[in-house]
């Protein structure tokens, strides 16, 4: 049967104009999604890294035939084709899911797609963008937190790498996000997220496009907050293995946590790596420069 006539028109509009959450890992990325989700007219599930295990087939669909010597997939498919598959594989993913938690808006969190915004917007056009941004230096601290414990297998454990992947991610989502102009790409900060939550998350309910009153948003802050999301493990969700986050995934959750988790050397090197791009998002040596 053509996926595109299995499920309902709701369905399939919703998977036409989703919601994807980006950044750097171990910025607030699931914190974030968790509180957007928590809205009863949104619905997401565990990071599908989808357009990150794609990352290859998509280059594809970005050639031009008279560039390259080589097209790989080209050479057997047609462009068009390849594409209508690549998003039929999408729709196919995703349906079940969306039609089962019937769901007007879908959010998709997954940090590395932060990386190919451009190609996610290609296939959909749709699409909206949020990226979060947190303190290099927080976001660093975290990551070799993780990189000792249960992020071992991915997370980089040395201030350099850690470094270079904050202002990949950073750089790259900005760059191709604001091609895409206000209307499909939003940036918040974790930290105005932390201080200011209710208001700041007001603005990407805004964003997104749906209403919520003050007195549901009070109620989903309180479920999401930090210290009781860490105590029960993470809100599970309705799909996958719906297990709780692993031992360490809640590191400290605080604003400015890297005064005390890095020596004056990591401090120095992270800054060495990320100043400039810093100071081109709002942050200063001594943190966040604007407040909402």
């Amino acid at each position: 049967m053509n996926i595109e006539k299995k499920y309902s028109v709701q369905t399939k509009k919703t998977l036409d104009t989703p919601i994807f959450i980006v950044g750097c890992p171990r910025s607030g990325t699931t914190w974030l999604q968790r509180l957007v989700i928590s809205h009863f007219d949104i619905c997401g599930g565990p990071e599908s890294g989808f357009f990150q295990q794609f990352w290859s087939v998509l280059e594809n669909l970005r050639w031009i035939p008279s560039d390259n010597r080589d097209l790989w997939l080209l050479e057997y498919w047609k462009k068009d084709v390849l594409q209508a598959r690549i998003y039929s594989l999408y729709l196919e993913t995703f349906a079940a899911f969306v039609y089962r938690e019937k769901g007007r808006v879908f959010c998709e969190k997954s940090p590395n797609h932060a990386l190919r915004i451009l190609d996610i917007h290609n296939l959909l056009p749709e699409a909206k963008f949020i990226h979060i941004i947190r303190d290099s230096r927080s976001t660093v601290a975290s990551l070799l937190a993780a990189s000792r414990g249960w992020g071992a297998g991915w997370a980089p454990s040395t201030v350099r790498d850690a470094s270079i992947q904050w202002h990949r991610h950073v750089s790259q989502a900005r760059k191709q996000g604001q091609a895409l102009g206000g209307e499909y790409y939003m940036e918040i900060h974790y930290e105005d997220l932390k201080q200011n939550t209710e208001q700041v998350l007001a603005k990407v309910y805004d964003f997104i496009g749906v209403e919520c009153s003050e007195i549901l948003l009070q109620e989903i802050v309180a479920e999401q907050d930090f210290d009781k999301q860490k105590a029960k493990g993470g809100t599970r969700f309705s799909v996958g293995l719906a297990k709780p986050e692993p031992k360490g995934f809640f590191n400290k959750g605080q604003v400015d946590s890297w005064k005390s988790d890095l020596s004056l050397w990591e401090l120095m090197v992270t800054w060495r790596f990320t100043r400039k791009l810093m100071s081109e998002c709002g942050y200063s040596w001594e943190g966040l420069k604007n407040d909402v």
